[in-house]
């Protein structure tokens, strides 16, 4: 396996990198809209099972909130590893 030298790495960063970006850019937004609609979803169930309308339907949708930016946080930090490796070959 054959290292590549600093100016051959930082010019195949810069041509990954605008793509790297818009791959998480989409995955964020994926994933936080789907939060949002199944903890919604849930909530709005629940709320017609116990005729509470909007009470859990509005407590589903903030909870969604923090579980989206650990699962966000922990699939960026994984992206951002394989990206690194990429850039190492």
């Amino acid at each position: 396996m054959t290292k590549k030298k600093p100016d051959e790495l930082h010019a195949h960063v810069l041509d990954v990198m605008p793509r790297a970006r818009l791959e998480i850019f989409a995955q964020v937004v994926l994933i936080t809209l789907a939060s949002i609609a199944i903890f919604g979803a849930i909530g709005y169930f629940l709320d017609h099972q116990f005729d509470t309308y909007p009470t859990i339907f509005v407590v589903g949708v903030f909870v969604s909130f923090p579980f989206t930016q650990f699962f966000l946080l922990r699939r960026v930090h994984k992206i951002g590893k394989e990206r690194m490796k990429q850039t190492k070959k």
